[in-house]
């Protein structure tokens, strides 16, 4: 596609079928400080290396190059880079066709290729692997990356290589090995996520019901989930009862209950009760879909000196009078 693009080097990459793998990793080689310029003037010419057995043959590096050159040529919107996936494809069958692959494992096979087709070494001596043996860490680190040059030695890995140092103890005679390891990907976990959100509605007396979003430990509690409600809403942890409505099934949760076991898609009601109540129960007094938001239904308190219920519906929650013993759909769930 001609056309000058937004910015120099911004040229897209047109899919060549699921080929956006290919597409990501070459856009990110293509904007790396330095490797664009080192393609882009030749550089590379002189340094292919066709004689290599583990390479392409000089045309990974050659067609590589070219690309580059049509990417920062400042001449086009996009281009398909038929050429460059003929040359990986020709030397990589599994990367044949229009498939979709791994972008990392792309990555890792054109890094290495091209490595290959620049390397200087042309004749690669057997080496050993360099130990520590008691030596300080930097001068034995600088002489395994001598001697891993001795067989490698490239572009490509003057930008993309490094070490790692690797250390293994034995559990018999407790020696100690350190060895420096060259790497050109090194592969980190991806931080898991402690918390969820965890949706409550909180009735409180003589007060609309507020639906609150609170950030909970996934390992933890009920018990952590009032502790959360407490911090926003103001009232006591040791106030607030917790309970599920479902299916016209009311279920009061004990403090010592795991949040991974309520159900992701669940929204909890959380109940500001009096330090003298002793109990509570929730009685379902009927089940409207249009206020399954909130529901419609009894909680009941007990008291030292006398009950009293509190009707809860969607927009109060209030003394009443004790709801009557209705038809064997009601469900009630006590907690004490």
């Amino acid at each position: 596609v001609e056309g000058e693009p937004v910015v120099c080097g911004g040229t897209g990459l047109i899919n060549l079928g699921n080929t956006c793998f290919m597409a990501s990793a070459l856009q990110c080689l293509s904007n790396t400080p330095g490797l664009a310029d080192f393609f882009t003037s030749d550089a590379h010419v002189p340094m292919i290396n066709k004689t290599n057995p583990l390479g392409c043959k000089g045309e990974l590096a050659k067609q590589f190059g070219e690309l580059l050159k049509l990417l920062w040529s400042n001449k086009y919107r996009a281009v398909a880079p038929w050429d460059f996936k003929g040359a990986i494809s020709k030397f990589a069958a599994q990367f044949c066709g229009s498939s979709q692959h791994d972008a990392q494992e792309l990555l890792a096979f054109v890094l290495d290729g091209l490595h290959e087709d620049l390397n200087r070494i042309t004749d690669k001596p057997p080496t050993q692997t360099i130990e520590g043996g008691g030596r300080p860490d930097l001068e034995v680190a600088r002489e395994a990356w001598d001697v891993y040059q001795l067989r490698n030695n490239s572009a490509i890995v003057d930008r993309f290589y490094a070490q790692l140092k690797s250390t293994v103890r034995c559990s018999h005679c407790t020696r100690v090995s350190i060895t420096f390891d060259p790497f050109s990907f090194l592969q980190l976990p991806l931080p898991t996520v402690g918390v969820r959100l965890m949706h409550v509605v909180l009735h409180r007396i003589g007060v609309a019901p507020v639906e609150y979003g609170v950030r909970v430990p996934k390992a933890g509690t009920i018990l952590s989930l009032k502790n959360e409600l407490s911090a926003i809403c103001g009232i006591e942890a040791s106030l607030l009862v917790v309970a599920d409505l479902y299916q016209n099934a009311a279920f009061v949760l004990d403090e010592r209950k795991l949040l991974d076991e309520v159900r992701p898609g669940d929204v909890l009601r959380a109940y500001e009760t009096r330090p003298d109540s002793v109990n509570f129960s929730v009685v379902c007094r009927e089940f409207r879909p249009e206020l399954a938001s909130y529901g419609s239904h009894y909680a009941h308190p007990k008291r030292h000196d006398r009950d009293r219920d509190y009707e809860i519906d969607d927009h109060f929650y209030s003394p009443t009078q004790p709801p009557p013993s209705g038809p064997s759909n009601s469900s009630t769930s006590t907690s004490t």
